[in-house]
């Protein structure tokens, strides 16, 4: 099926409410049903849908091309477009401007075959409290490809993949020229539930930008599939912000398994310029069963973690890749390891980089800087608390400065052995309340080793006194202001000079 127009509207579906009485229970309950929704449905084939306003040039042949810029607006109201069936339909969808509000998109393929493909091409993407969702059992899941301009997506889940048995879950690949604005706790999502494997999630921007509560996360949960891989890349910034949605990371990946066959979690791939995370915002990748956790990496020239401090509650910002189990008789997996590659990595305001295990082996943490490491009451942190596994290393290699203002770096065990600590820097500087700790309560303590040709430690860096020297107090009188000996020297000030005094203003 092709529709093809200037405008495209799909809308006005709504919702009914009434009121049911339980005679048993002689009880009230309401009940809100859907209203006849606008359903455009294709069956096993394939569905375009292209808005081309004004007139143009129709090419026929082998040399045609696959997209034409388009025009025009698609609007998805309370409406659905489904393409679901044994396989699912390919969708393909060109406009200028795709606004969808309460408007979703589905593709469930039942079939053993491949799914067909949600393929969308626009200018402008806004999605309100919508979803474009594909789903699989046993053969592979459709993929979600969207070529835009810029996508701002607010509420919901609103891009999803998952599969329930063995067929592989359908990536999603996400190409912008310039942004993307995920906020309102709207998310993208991969997942597994058996056997396959989740679906990899791919984002492409100039920049790219997760708040208020927005996340993207790819599970393994109660199979042996492994969970998808997230990757984010942006020539400028990517900022993720959660300041209102504590504990819950702008990223993550997990894996959720009650037998030795549980899948691995997805690893975590994030490259830019600048990547802020901002007020609570984390980058998070756990276990909690014995697949082992994802691993997270970060390429930037500048990496920045804060946190904020805001009506007697912290916020802090962090990455951490962790290691539990939820089941008794089955072991954790161990946590994943963190790897950041960057000019300048800054953490402020309680900010943490962590790996951390119970029953299992810490993950590692590899911080290769060029330039600057500071550490502004911030932690770097490899533990495991309980068990017999060994804490995670912490390898800083060669920053230029590498500075500690109230920070620390631990690396702790329990009754394994301490992680062993190694930092090679230009110059190193560590406050008087600063800390670096490889120890284990039970075990043997890990190593720590700090290379540098200048080191400034904690006996050296101490807090100011609260005054200032009086300079003026150790030089001579001047001639000028001694009252009991006439001076034969006549004092003029020139315009232009060296001061009589360190106070005096410097003409």
């Amino acid at each position: 099926m092709s529709l093809i127009a200037g405008d495209i509207v799909l809308t006005q579906g709504g919702y009914h409410q009434a009121e049911i009485y339980e005679l048993e229970t002689k009880t009230v309950q309401q009940v809100v049903d859907f209203l006849p929704v606008p359903i455009l449905a294709v069956s096993g084939g394939e569905l375009n849908l292209i808005t081309q306003q004004g007139t143009g040039e129709i090419i026929l042949g082998n040399d045609a091309p696959s997209h034409v810029q388009p025009s025009g607006s698609f609007t998805l109201e309370r409406a659905w477009l489904n393409v679901s069936g044994t396989p699912s339909s390919k969708i393909r969808l060109q406009t200028d401007k795709l606004l969808m509000s309460n408007g979703h998109i589905f593709a469930e393929n039942r079939g053993v075959s491949p799914a067909g493909m949600i393929d969308i091409w626009a200018g402008d993407i806004q999605l309100d409290s919508s979803s474009i969702t594909a789903s699989t059992l046993s053969a592979s899941g459709a993929p979600i490809h969207i070529s835009a301009e810029n996508l701002a997506i607010a509420k919901g889940i609103s891009l999803s993949s998952t599969t329930i048995g063995e067929g592989k879950g359908g990536d999603i690949e996400i190409e912008l020229e310039k942004e993307m604005r995920l906020s309102h706790s709207a998310s993208f999502l991969t997942a597994n539930f058996a056997t396959g494997k989740a679906g990899n999630i791919h984002v492409q921007a100039q920049n790219i930008k997760v708040l208020d509560g927005g996340f993207i996360s790819s599970s393994s949960i109660m199979g042996s599939g492994s969970g998808g891989t997230i990757q984010l890349q942006a020539s400028d910034t990517v900022y993720l912000e959660s300041e209102q949605y504590m504990g819950q990371a702008s990223l993550s990946s997990m894996s959720i398994g009650d037998s030795i066959e549980a899948g691995t979690g997805g690893d975590i791939h994030v490259r830019a310029r600048h990547i802020e995370l901002v007020a609570g915002a984390g980058i998070n990748t756990s276990t909690f069963g014995a697949g082992h956790g994802g691993n997270i990496q970060l390429q930037a020239d500048s990496v920045r973690l804060t946190g904020k401090s805001q009506d007697a509650q912290a916020f802090p910002s962090y990455l951490s890749a962790s290691s539990h189990s939820f089941f008794d008789d089955v072991p954790a997996g161990n946590a994943g390891r963190i790897h950041v590659q960057a000019n300048k990595l800054s953490l402020e305001i309680g900010t943490n980089i962590s790996t951390s295990a119970s029953q299992a082996t810490g993950g590692n943490i590899q911080l290769d800087i060029n330039q600057q490491l500071y550490l502004h009451k911030s932690e770097i942190n490899t533990s495991v608390f309980g068990g017999s596994g060994d804490g995670g290393n912490i390898n800083i290699q060669q920053p230029r400065v590498a500075a500690l203002n109230q920070g620390q770096i631990k690396a702790q065990a329990d009754v394994g052995n301490g992680g062993n600590i190694s930092i090679a820097a230009d110059h190193f500087l560590s406050s008087q309340n600063s800390q670096i700790n490889a120890s284990s309560r039970l075990g043997i303590d890990g190593q720590v080793l700090i290379d540098t040709p200048d080191s400034y430690g904690s006996s050296s860096l101490l807090l100011t006194a609260g005054y200032f020297l009086q300079t003026t107090d150790l030089l001579p009188l001047d001639c000028a202001i001694h009252n009991d000996v006439l001076s034969r020297f006549g004092i003029k000030k020139a315009p232009h000079g060296t001061p009589t005094a360190p106070e005096d203003f410097i003409y």
